[in-house]
């Protein structure tokens, strides 16, 4: 379930982000930065999400598929994901598990919160920076801007969050003007100090990826109509909690004008209620401001989402004792013939997931609001009450205040509080003695980074665990503390047995194991082959003529099939006797290859991030053509075009750097 402002609409999660051609122009992704809860699923990712971002024109063949189609769909993906290495991040909270290796975090970089202490990052925010050249139906020079989208949502970047749960979402796009400005920044409201919480909690990279998201806020106005609401996880007063970009849980409901003498209903639709106490409840219904009439929408003891869905007994009791009144959710169930979604027109009673959704629906008289946000009705989203009136939030969350109606939650039949599926109090799990940590590879020593809870030790012998390997190497380890942050370097320089997982060992009154992923950031150049299995052993030609066919090479048939045997082996059967001849075809085609790459990236003139991404491809073109120019196995002419080409765009590489 997806919102625009005026609306809802019923769609797949994955279609709130636009394709890279979505019929208004050529869109080039430049930049990326999600947040999820608990570890992203990277094969979601690359089968289901990136090829639609990033505009990959060849699906992802099926299992039986033979490798040459496998090769040609991971070939266009790496291209596409190399210029944005270094640019595309997932911000996650780590809950002490390893993320499972995989050769995507060679690009896209992994962070979680906790470096600045204590945090749960539950916040699903995607920010996307985009370069579009808008179609053009005459000869004039197509229009190019750049944008940022926004999208909030319910949704994990998990199968289940993406395919198997239905969500609430909301997305916009932001054109973006050349300069930044603080004006424009600032009324983003909440959302710039959120960020930089988010940097902050995630690490020295985290702060580093936040700035280009500060910085294009800066360059584009929100949209009219639309107020945020965020948490970030500490202790915050009073006085702070009063000022508009710092008005964190609760405290951000005060600003949503719902206060006055006439009463607000309040409509609450969310699958995790957490452990109220009567004080904190009435806290965070005093932010509301006025008199307000509390309607929680829920499930009966036979609805088959109740598996899924929390709600304590001593809470209920809580919500009983304070007027809060229990709203039957109806069971979509085939037997049901009565049934009628409160979600949606569309929702229908055979769909077998079950919602994630949360939304908070606020009604005064003729005016609604509707939030979407990721803020479950807990305490550790919305803050626990603090002396003095300030509030104690555990969460990162994020959600966002639209005028509009949905679903039919107000038209819900009441029902007794006694027939409510309620659940038993959940202990609360452990926290772990080393809250956060980090681990980076150069290519000559890795970086170890974390911090720990007071009265914890590590030990000074860690082991390195590598790719193939079950064994840790054990290594000696001298920790160094500055700012609240541990950190070691360990000499490692074995580039054919890349380090994988660092273990690292605590001991408070029990000793602790915690598995830290290590991220390779060690250099990917142009030639350098690519880190995904599927493209171990490619014919490195390949991948050259993928370049020249984006670029107008025209070198696959019309219809996108895989190329043919002879297109493959790289020869060029011209129907002529003198290579030199059909060199001199061979290399117009290349040529024109070349010019559309340069009108391209003369066009992003007011783009920095497309002339990088442009400048990345035409080194490509360059290493490929060289390496081709040199292969005894080519043909003549085939060899002498590849040398022409190579020197022809070294040169323009050379008069744009």
């Amino acid at each position: 379930m997806g919102a625009r402002i005026g609306k809802f609409d019923w769609q797949r999660a994955t279609d709130v982000i636009p394709w890279s051609d979505d019929g208004r122009g050529r869109r080039t992704l430049l930049a990326a930065m999600l947040t999820t809860y608990g570890q992203p699923d990277p094969d979601v990712l690359v089968e289901e999400l990136l090829p639609q971002w990033l505009g990959v024109e060849r699906a992802l063949p099926d299992a039986g598929a033979g490798d040459l189609e496998q090769q040609l769909f991971y070939l266009e993906l790496d291209r596409r994901l190399r210029p944005l290495r270094g640019r595309f991040a997932i911000i996650s909270d780590s809950g002490g598990q390893v993320p499972t290796h995989h050769w995507l975090w060679r690009y896209v970089r992994l962070l979680t919160v906790g470096c600045t202490g204590r945090a749960t990052q539950h916040s699903k925010l995607w920010l996307f920076h985009w370069h579009v050249t808008e179609d053009s139906n005459d000869d004039a020079k197509p229009a190019a801007h750049e944008e940022l989208q926004i999208a909030i949502s319910s949704a994990n970047l998990t199968a289940d969050g993406l395919k198997r749960q239905i969500q609430a979402g909301w997305s916009a796009r932001i054109p973006l003007e050349r300069a930044s400005s603080r004006f424009c920044l600032k009324r983003w409201g909440v959302v710039p100090e959120f960020l930089r919480a988010l940097g902050r909690s995630s690490g020295p990279d985290g702060e580093r990826q936040v700035a280009h998201w500060l910085h294009l806020l800066g360059r584009g106005e929100p949209p009219p109509g639309v107020t945020f609401v965020a948490s970030i996880p500490g202790k915050h007063s009073r006085d702070a909690l009063r000022r508009s970009a710092t008005a964190w849980g609760a405290a951000g409901l005060a600003r949503l004008g719902l206060g006055g003498k006439a009463t607000t209903e309040v409509y609450v639709l969310v699958p995790t209620v957490g452990r109220w106490t009567q004080q904190n409840f009435e806290n965070w219904r005093s932010w509301l401001g006025g008199k307000s009439d509390l309607r929680l929408a829920w499930l009966n003891a036979v609805h088959p989402w109740n598996r899924r869905w929390q709600l304590p007994k001593t809470t209920a009791q809580v919500f009983r004792k304070t007027g809060v009144r229990a709203l039957s959710l109806p069971a979509p169930l085939a037997t049901n013939d009565d049934w009628e979604s409160p979600l949606h027109a569309n929702h229908r009673k055979e769909d077998e997931r079950w919602c994630h959704a949360k939304v908070y629906k606020f009604r005064r008289g003729n005016g609604t609001r509707v939030l979407i946000t990721s803020a479950n009705l807990s305490p550790a989203a919305w803050g626990a009450v603090r002396p003095g009136g300030g509030l104690e939030i555990e969460n990162f969350e994020l959600g966002v205040l639209l005028r509009t109606d949905c679903g039919r939650l107000s038209e819900l039949e009441e029902m007794d509080w006694d027939d409510v599926w309620k659940t038993d109090v959940q202990e609360e799990l452990q926290q772990s003695s080393i809250s956060w940590a980090d681990a980076t590879w150069n290519g000559r020593q890795i970086r170890v980074a974390c911090v720990v809870q007071a009265g914890v030790r590590l030990e000074k012998r860690l082991g390195i665990v590598c790719a193939g390997e079950d064994a840790p190497q054990p290594k000696s380890a001298r920790w160094v503390k500055r700012s609240g942050t541990w950190s070691t370097t360990i000499r490692w320089t074995d580039n054919h047995r890349a380090p994988h997982v660092v273990r690292l060992r605590a001991t408070a009154r029990s000793t602790e194991l915690r598995e830290v992923l290590v991220t390779d950031n060690r250099e990917l150049k142009p030639d350098d082959p690519s880190p995904i299995p599927a493209l171990a052993n490619v014919d490195v030609n390949l991948e050259l003529r993928l370049l020249e066919e984006d670029y107008g090479g025209g070198l696959a048939d019309d219809a996108g099939n895989a190329p043919s045997d002879e297109w493959t082996q790289g020869t060029d059967k011209v129907p002529v006797a003198d290579y030199r001849i059909a060199a001199i075809e061979i290399a117009r085609r290349r040529w024109r290859v070349i010019d559309t790459w340069a009108d391209r990236y003369k066009a992003a003139e007011r783009s920095e991030a497309e002339r990088r991404r442009l400048y990345g491809d035409g080194q490509r073109l360059h290493c490929r053509w060289r390496a081709l120019a040199d292969d005894d196995r080519q043909t003549p002419a085939e060899r002498a075009s590849a040398r022409a080409a190579a020197s022809a765009i070294d040169a323009r590489l050379k008069a744009m750097s």
